[in-house]
Parts: structure tokens; sequence; C-alpha cells
């Protein structure tokens, strides 16, 4: 054969391994995948949320624990299924009663948190306090070993007022190998960028949040969603800010920006893995649910959850639904006057 590159594409061919034809059911799941993914796109149109890349392009850090999505989904899915769905649609019809019950209690929520007297500042020799109980394991509530054994940690954080902190963490389990931890910070080592999801948590990150929905919504996705709007994501963030002791304005900004989610449902009453009751809301993409459970009475956010929906797919790890994949629960937040004093958990019905 003369022509060089003619030869090495015919090496390359018959070096190259044997690839079975593409399953069945991994080809109709990738489809379901694209099909998902394009009814969100319109959710987000309607809404007037835009979507700078598809929702598998980018994932957080924290609120999704799902394994990656396949990248052969546009090679393999039919485009000739996908353009009109993403070019055009029926016009959005009334919300359906879950969904219009769950604005409602979000609403009511909100208006709550508003109405409540301004959050103090820490004084010199006063500290912001939290502790939260953490789960996470991609495998589930199922899981053995060293995953099960150390992935749920109680951690506990101290923050001044001019950003310096401390912070203590130990494991649930006595496993020789999930051991504790604890640091401190000087001032201003812990900055308004950080994400709110990981330890140590910036208890003073909500100062720089502005106080209405749209807004808070817009500051969100910018900073911690590098800016492609994903509805879950933002769901997240928001719950992970309404932990901390934020202001009246901030918390209720919080919980209308969740309200205005396209698809988020009421969950109905609710308890925390701490007893406590409240109103449960969630939303579903791809094989999980975000839950937010809060006592509508306080407003305090009680508890955030990842759990496994049908069927078992690549965004949920293959676990049968209703897998826990992750929790936070949010046991106390509020000002304590040192470094080592702490705060019962909040209750469920007064503070």
């Amino acid at each position: 054969m003369s022509d060089p590159a003619q030869y090495e594409i015919q090496v390359f061919r018959a070096a190259r391994p044997a690839v079975r034809d593409y399953p069945r059911d991994d080809r109709d799941h990738v489809r379901m995948l694209l099909l998902e993914a394009a009814e969100i796109d319109q959710s987000r149109i309607r809404s007037g949320r835009s979507e700078k890349a598809p929702p598998w392009g980018k994932r957080t850090r924290g609120p999704l624990l799902a394994g990656a999505l396949i990248a052969a989904v546009a090679a393999v899915a039919s485009a000739a299924v996908a353009v009109p769905l993403l070019s055009g649609g029926p016009a959005p019809g009334p919300a359906n009663p879950a969904q219009a019950s769950a604005m409602a209690v979000l609403k009511k929520t909100a208006n709550t948190a508003a109405r409540q007297t301004a959050t103090p500042i820490p004084r010199p020799g006063q500290y912001l306090y939290l502790k939260d109980i953490e789960f996470k394991s991609a495998a589930g509530a199922g899981a053995t070993g060293w995953a099960r054994e150390c992935s749920t940690v109680v951690g506990q954080e101290w923050m001044a007022g001019d950003g310096s902190g401390r912070q203590l963490g130990r494991y649930t389990s006595s496993h020789r190998g999930c051991r504790g931890f604890r640091q401190t910070w000087p001032k201003g080592a812990v900055t308004t960028s950080d994400n709110p999801l990981d330890w140590p948590k910036n208890l003073l990150g909500w100062e720089s949040l502005p106080g209405s929905p749209a807004a808070i919504d817009r500051a969100i996705v910018r900073r911690f969603e590098h800016g492609h709007a994903r509805d879950t994501a933002t769901f997240a963030y928001a719950a992970a800010f309404l932990q901390e002791n934020a202001p009246p304005a901030i918390r209720a900004a919080l919980y209308r920006a969740i309200e205005l989610l396209p698809g988020v449902r009421n969950l109905g009453p609710m308890t925390d893995l701490l007893g406590r009751h409240g109103i449960g809301v969630g939303l579903v993409y791809g094989g999980t649910r975000q839950e937010l459970i809060f006592n509508p009475v306080t407003s305090r956010a009680l508890e955030a959850e990842i759990v496994a929906v049908g069927p078992k797919q690549a965004g949920n790890n293959y676990q049968p639904a209703g897998t826990v994949l992750g929790y936070t629960v949010y046991v106390a937040a509020g000002l304590v006057n040192s470094r080592t004093a702490t705060l019962p958990a909040t209750k469920s019905r007064s503070e």
C-alpha cells in the first residue's frame, strides 16, 4: 500500500478491540435521560431560568452524589427526538397540586422568616456556633465496611465576627480508621466564596447575599454553580444557607428562591433523624430527590437529604428507590459566648 495514511488506518482497524452492539436497555436508558433533560430545559425556558450548559456538563461537589452521566448520551440518542422537544412544546399549564402546595407552604414560611427578629452579629468574645450531622455514601445507607463506618460525622464550628474560627469533627463510629479532626484558622482564612456545603463553613457567608429571591438565586448560580443554573444544586445551596443563622430577610429570600424552582413538590409532614417534626419539600432529577425538612412555625431548617428514586441508574449509583444517599441534620445554630460553648438542638415547635 503506497499511501501511508491509508496503511495506518488499516493497522488501527485491525488492532482495535471488538465492540459489542449497544444494549437495548442501555440505549433506552440514555434516551430517557435525554428526554428528561429536554423536559427540564423547557421548564427553565418557561420559568425564565437560563441554562448555559446541559445539565450533565457540570456537577457540584456536594449536593449531587450521582455517578458520572454517560458521555455518549448525545452520540447514541436520536437528535430527531431531541430537537423538537428543545425547540418548542405546549404552553405550561397550572401547577399540579403537589407543586402548588409546596409553593404555598414555602411562601408562608418565608413570610414567617421575614417577621422574625434580626440575627445578632457576634461582638468581641462572641461566636456564631453551628452543629450538624452529615452522612455521605455513594453506596447509600446499605454501604458496608470502612465506607459505612466512616461515612457519618458530627461537626461543630465556632466563628468570630472577624471570620476567625475553630472546628471539631468526630465520626459516630469507633472504627480505628475513622479519625476525627480539628482545626483553627485566623481572620479572613474562610472567605465568602467558600462552598457552603463544605467544612469549615463560612457562617457569615450570608452577609454578601442579596435579600430578594431572584437576586439570591442569581448569586448562588454565579458563585457556586459557575454560572450554569441547575435546580437541584440551587436547592441544595439554598438549604445549606438556611442552616446558618442568617438574618430574616435572607432566610425569607432563600425560601422564596426554592419556591420558584420548577418542579418543587410538597412531601407533606416529615420527621427528621432527631425526631423533630416539620414539612418536607423535594425536587427530583436524574434518579435522585433532593429533600428539605423545615419547621414552618419557626422557619428553621431541620434536615436536608438525598434519596434515590426509581429506576436504578447512574444518577443514583444504581441504588434501589428509597436508598438514602446522603443527609445533613441541622442540629443547632446560634450565638454563644466562648469558643467552647454549645447550644441544644433546635426544637420542632418552639425555640
